[in-house]
């Protein structure tokens, strides 16, 4: 025992004859001579101007070199000189408190090497913003970084295993930290307080978390843990209130005491499913903490780790089985807690336990939400998806559902579930224990579409067709072969009902449907006539050539011979139209109308008629002379240029008509006179912004006013500019521009816009114009800009014109393109001109022996150029019309003119002047006469003659086109035909059916309905039961018309009280 005193008084010895202190340069330090090291223990006078504290790497004394590998405890505490620090790359340590409270200290570098910081090592210094911890710290003690309140960024340098007890505590200022792979330990208080913290990574190597490591970190707004954490401190991030959202990685087993207690504005967790333990108060006071997911092994929860939690209501379970193991419950879990509802998984439900009244499930006195299953229902077509409907009972678990699906579309065939079962029926029911889906089959609904036309139409689509319910059926546009009709509508064959008026028609099937397309005459023939020349005469009338609509206003004139007067207007079948002459009717139908004159019993007088004009026009038509009374008198005034007529008045003014020509009767001698007056034209005027400026109206202002003037006169305009703006100029239809204001508009001649132009007091204006709008126009964003500023323009031509060059303030500029960017300087007017596109005429006869053309403009013209042509026909021909390439009618005159809009060629189309009547039959059933060669616009007659046992029907062309019911037809020639004269044999009626004169009858034989007494009906044929199949128009007395109709009894409806019944065998 005494030896071994003895060897370790003989060690301290040595030790203390090693170690020495020597003050160096104002440093005391404390000399390690064994190992040559020195150690910075104490500042005994050292204060550089330049407030940077250099600590040397190298001290020399008593000869010896040493190397500073330390700082002491308290060495340079509370020194407010100090700015900046070098520290040499040889230290090692760094003492307690040894630069606490440098409150102007801002830079400090550690170098790599260091492996020691000291209690409170740089506790309190105020000034640092950053740092940069090196990886050879291997140990911190307490509070090495708390409390330096402008602290911004800290980064831990790789190799750095443990972050020290309050290493950052109170750091408010703290927003940027990193935290290298190689820690796994952040010790107690760590970074408590530091309340600018709004972000962190927790690297996933951390093993342990102290107490309160994250404590009060306000600005924290969310937070991942890794897996890897396997010890939990108290409160670890107790009192985060801005924390939202925490995310618990995989491999975590547990939540530690009061972890997240006081995180006022926590919303969401994110659990790991291998977490097994949640603490103490972990979740208590979080307000607003919504719903939570319990993981499938958790297998405790403490006491009160949800309490205080008001808004907490939803808790999902993930445990499937509940059953095969217990959990421990702390006491007061879910305290002050309230409306707690808990959700188990789909499917679960028979492995929880039942409530008292065993139509629900609890989990350890929580009440249960009922699970609710969907029920999924498809088409097996999936066209037939959108067109059925599905209705499903219920959706709760273990109640019985019953769905049912229905579909206009179709009937369902079968159901089969997600497992291949088969159902019958239109439902299936079943218990509801999982989600279902179910297949099911429709078979759809098959119609019968039939659709024709009456025989004027011409019908190119389906007629006969076996559709789907929903299918789209698209009808091309029915026409007609007789262009005196035109489509009316289509009708319900059944019972006539109007169904559209669209054509080309298209419709979906949702029933059998039996169509008809109707026509209509609207092209009709009408002719004036006397009922005698001799009586009197049509003094006016209507072109006997032309087909007139029934929206043509037609008036007829008749005047008297002498000794007669006119009575009435008749029609063919001698009934009264009207006594008005002139008279005034629509067509609305072919008719040919008679003027009737009566003899004159009254002594016939003559009186004297003056026809007399205004000034601005004259007498046309009508002479002056002496007229017998009540003769028809027609008189027309036309109008000079720039005059328009007004109205027709008697010798003392009194007004008489406006109409133009205007027909009256002498009843008396009679002054008639012409009134004219000048055209008025509208001058609109307006301001082309209001904000900026306005039109002045004698005391009265307005944006725009419009002004009716007299040819030939003076208008005086004004524009008032508002505060801050200028007149600039009028801009006159788009093309002229006037400086003065007022301006006095002289010799109105047109209708005309004139525009007043504003713009501010220091802005330039730029007036875009074209020298005719009609040509084209100017495109420019703006009309005011600054002085300086470039300025583009676009010119656009419309069709038919082209552009041709710029001109600025009334001189041409060298630019030739539509596009123009000018820089402004003063107010600007530029104009764009347009000129037209040249277009190629040709004009040829289409035949060049049948006739010559002639046109001043053959070859290329301008656009809108007038071209005259004129056709001349060869011997034996005559001119018919102008055609187009496509063969269209352009014009019936042989001269004519047109106006060149496009790339055009025209052909004379010339006939012989002879035209041959043909006409085709049977000679077995008639005989025709009148047939043979005519001259061109003559009148041709053609008789039909039935041979013993046939009758005439009808004439009508090759084509079927209805001609006439006459057997004698007269028609004037102007193109080669070929008549077809309709021969039906006579046929006596079977059945009980007789014919007795005058009463109607009906019978059908050998394919054809044959009807008597029935002309100018239009009749029905119908089933017994109701249903229309054939409607149609009797012409004649003896009508047969060729109907294949199946055996059955039919119903004929015509005549008003006539319903023939008939049979077919």
């Amino acid at each position: 025992m005494k030896r071994r005193i003895t060897v370790m008084l003989t060690c301290l010895i040595c030790i203390f004859q090693a170690m020495k202190a020597e003050i160096v340069n104002d440093f005391d330090y404390k000399l390690d001579t064994l190992n040559q090291t020195a150690t910075l223990i104490r500042n005994v006078n050292y204060y550089p101007e330049n407030s940077i504290l250099a600590i040397p790497e190298k001290i020399v004394a008593g000869g010896i070199v040493y190397t500073v590998t330390g700082i002491g405890d308290n060495v340079f505490e509370e020194l407010s000189w100090i700015k900046s620090l070098n520290l040499p790359s040889s230290l090692k340590t760094i003492g307690k408190y040894a630069f606490h409270k440098c409150s102007s200290l801002s830079s400090v570098t550690l170098h790599e090497g260091i492996t020691h910081l000291g209690e409170w090592a740089f506790g309190e210094c105020q000034s640092l913003t950053s740092i940069v911890v090196p990886g050879s710290v291997q140990t911190w003690e307490d509070c090495v970084f708390r409390d330096c309140k402008n602290l911004q960024s800290a980064i831990i340098k790789e190799g750095v295993t443990t972050i020290g007890n309050y290493a950052f505590a109170h750091s408010d200022l703290l927003t940027s930290v990193t935290i290298p792979d190689s820690v796994t330990s952040i010790s107690k208080n760590a970074f408590s307080d530091c309340s600018s913290l709004t972000s962190i990574t927790i690297p996933d190597n951390v093993t342990s978390l102290g107490d309160s490591a994250f404590y009060r970190c306000h600005g924290l707004g969310s937070i991942t843990i890794p897996g890897s954490i396997k010890s939990w401190g108290s409160g670890v991030f107790h009192s985060c209130d801005s924390l939202k959202s925490v995310t618990l990685k995989e491999g975590l087993t547990a939540v530690g005491e009061a972890a997240f207690a006081f995180c006022n504005s926590l919303e969401s967790v994110t659990w790991p499913h291998s977490m097994a333990k949640i603490g103490k108060s972990a979740f208590s006071h979080c307000a607003n903490l919504k719903s939570l997911t319990l993981p499938d092994d958790v297998r405790e929860i403490e006491e009160l780790a949800f309490s205080y939690c008001p808004q907490l209501g939803d808790i999902y379970l993930e445990c499937t089985r509940p059953d095969t193991f217990g959990i421990i419950l702390g006491d007061s879990l879910f305290a002050h807690t309230p409306d707690i509802k808990i959700h188990i998984p789909k499917g679960s439900e028979e492995y929880y336990e039942r409530n008292a009244s065993g139509e629900g499930f609890t989990w350890y006195g929580l009440s249960m939400v009922p699970n609710c299953y969907s029920v999924t229902v498809r088409a097996a077509n999936p066209t037939f998806d959108s067109k059925m409907e599905i209705t499903v009972s219920d959706s709760v678990y273990n109640k019985p559902v019953a769905v049912t699906a229905t579909s206009i579309y179709g009937r369902i065939v079968k159901w089969t579930d997600e497992i291949g079962h088969i159902f019958d029926g239109d439902s299936i029911n079943f218990i509801l224990k999982k989600d279902r889906v179910f297949i099911v089959e429709f078979e759809p609904y098959t119609f019968t579409v039939t659709i024709d036309a009456d025989h004027y139409g011409n019908l190119q689509a389906i007629t006969d067709s076996i559709c789907f319910y929903g299918d789209l059926i698209t009808i091309p546009e029915v026409l007609t072969s007789d262009f005196r009709f035109r489509f009316k509508e289509w009708i319900n064959w059944h019972n006539g009902q109007s169904l559209s008026t669209d054509n080309p028609l298209s419709f979906v099937v949702t029933r059998d449907t039996a169509m008809r397309a109707i026509f209509e005459q609207y092209r009709f023939s009408v002719k004036a006539i006397t009922c005698d020349p001799n009586k009197g005469r049509i003094s006016q009338g209507m072109d006997s050539t032309v087909l007139y609509t029934n929206k043509d206003k037609i008036t007829v004139a008749a005047s008297p011979a002498d000794r007669y007067t006119f009575q009435q207007w008749i029609n063919e079948d001698g009934l009264r139209l009207s006594a008005d002459n002139p008279y005034s009717f629509y067509p609305t139908r072919d008719m040919t109308i008679t003027a009737v004159f009566v003899a004159d019993t009254t002594t016939r007088k003559i009186y004297k008629v003056e026809f007399s004009a205004g000034s601005g026009g004259e007498i046309i038509s009508g002479a002056n002379g002496n007229y017998s009374h009540n003769e028809s008198v027609t008189v027309k005034a036309g109008a000079y240029e720039h005059y328009r007529f007004t109205k027709w008045t008697d010798k003392n003014g009194i007004s008489l008509s406006a109409d133009n020509p205007y027909t009256f009767l002498v009843t008396s001698d009679a002054a008639v006179r012409a009134n004219f007056r000048l055209e008025t034209y509208n001058v609109t005027i307006r301001s082309k912004d209001a904000d900026r400026g306005t039109i002045k109206d004698g005391n009265t202002t307005l944006d725009s006013v419009i002004k009716q003037v007299e040819y030939g006169k003076t208008l005086k305009i004004e524009a008032l500019p508002k505060l801050g703006f200028r007149f600039v100029n009028w801009e006159m239809d788009n093309s002229i521009v006037f400086y003065q204001n007022p301006y006095l508009l002289l010799d109105v001649t047109n209708h005309a816009t004139l525009v007043a132009n504003f713009a501010p007091q220091s802005s330039c204006f730029v007036t875009a114009l074209v020298n005719d709008p009609a040509r084209g126009r100017v495109i420019v964003r703006d009309s005011s800009f600054y002085k300086g500023e470039n300025v583009g323009l676009k010119a656009a031509p419309s069709y038919g014109w082209h552009f041709e060059k710029w001109t600025r303030n009334g001189i041409e500029l060298p630019d030739r393109t539509d596009s123009l960017t000018l820089n402004i300087q003063e107010d600007a007017v530029i104009q764009a001109f347009f000129v037209p596109d040249i277009f190629q005429f040709t004009v040829l006869a289409a035949e060049p022996l049948h006739g010559i053309v002639v046109s001043e403009n053959r070859g290329n013209s301008p656009y809108l150029t007038q071209v005259k042509i004129a056709a001349s026909p060869a011997a034996n021909y005559h001119f018919t019309r102008w055609e187009s390439r496509n063969g269209d009618t352009l014009s019936l005159n042989a001269s004519s003119a047109f106006t060149l809009t496009r790339d055009t060629a025209v052909f004379a189309i010339f006939d012989l002047n002879t035209v041959h009547i043909f006409a085709l039959y049977h000679p077995e059933l008639g005989t025709v006469t009148g047939t043979g060669a005519y001259p061109y616009g003559t009148e041709a007659t053609v008789t039909a003659e039935a041979a013993q046992g046939f009758h005439f029907t009808r004439w009508t062309t090759t084509d079927g086109t209805y001609l006439s019911d006459k057997e004698t037809y007269t028609f004037t020639v102007k193109s080669e035909i070929t008549l077809m004269p309709n021969f039906v044999e006579d046929t006596k009626p079977e059945g009980n059916l007789t014919l007795p004169d005058g009463k109607a009858a009906a019978c059908y034989t050998d394919g054809t309905l044959h009807l008597v007494n029935l002309e100018g009906s239009a009749v029905t044929i119908a089933t017994v039961s109701g249903r229309k199949v054939l409607q149609f128009n009797v012409r004649t007395a003896r009508e047969q018309y060729p109907a294949p109709l199946p055996a059955g009894i039919y119903i004929l409806s015509g005549k008003a009280g006539n319903n023939l019944k008939f049979i077919v065998r």
